[in-house]
């Protein structure tokens, strides 16, 4: 006759029938070297699945990470790089020269530089805004800080009053770019410099190159 157990043994016992009844789970998915490297993991320790479950992990860690953003500030310093480069390159001829928009200085693109009319510490959303930008020499844009007044005149003559009247009300504006805006901006304008490179025989240097690299997929 049988012995009756306890509720506690019958407990203990039915834990331990459970427990060799139990068979090891498989492996999660690994690359195949690795599948060959541990072929029999039927008769791993407990130790070994917690080492392989970790390696694993961090293979897909790896695969599976997310890149990197880039931060707006690299953005838009790589932009205005590229930017400056279309408006100076744009209006030269052939040989590469254009003129200063404020004194009518004739000198090659590279000599120039990318003027703004409202200037970036006053209007931080027209910044990139072609209509705001043009070239200008080294003494208007710097020593006479912009020339003003000659370069009111030349707006007014190119684009009219009413236009000009806009775009100082657009600067008034708060900008609501992000990141992913200016990063559409800037490889529309590494398109629109690679053409002006092609016209003007021009060969990118190594920074401007660096940039074109970067962004161009």
């Amino acid at each position: 006759m049988a012995i009756p157990y306890s509720k506690e043994q019958s407990t203990r016992h039915a834990a331990k029938d459970i427990k060799e009844k139990a068979k090891p789970k498989p492996i999660p998915k690994m690359s195949e070297k690795k599948k060959a490297e541990l072929e029999d993991w039927k008769l791993w320790t407990v130790s070994q699945f917690k080492k392989a479950s970790k390696e694993i992990k961090k293979e897909n860690k790896q695969v599976f990470e997310k890149p990197k953003k880039t931060p707006l500030t690299d953005i838009k310093k790589d932009l205005d790089v590229i930017y400056s480069l279309v408006v100076r390159m744009s209006p030269s001829n052939l040989e590469g020269y254009t003129n200063c928009v404020t004194c009518g200085k004739t000198d090659h693109w590279s000599k120039l530089q990318n003027g703004h009319f409202i200037k970036r510490s006053i209007a931080p959303s027209l910044i990139f805004t072609r209509i705001n930008t043009h070239p200008q020499c080294l003494r208007c844009n710097v020593l006479l800080e912009g020339n003003r007044i000659p370069y009111q005149r030349f707006m007014w003559d190119k684009y009219g009053t009413t236009v000009v009247s806009r775009l100082e009300l657009e600067g008034q504006k708060k900008s609501n770019n992000g990141a992913f805006e200016y990063q559409i901006m800037i490889e529309e304008y590494i398109e629109l410099f690679l053409i002006q490179c092609e016209r003007l025989n021009h060969t990118p240097n190594q920074k401007q190159q660096k940039i074109i690299n970067k962004w161009k997929q």
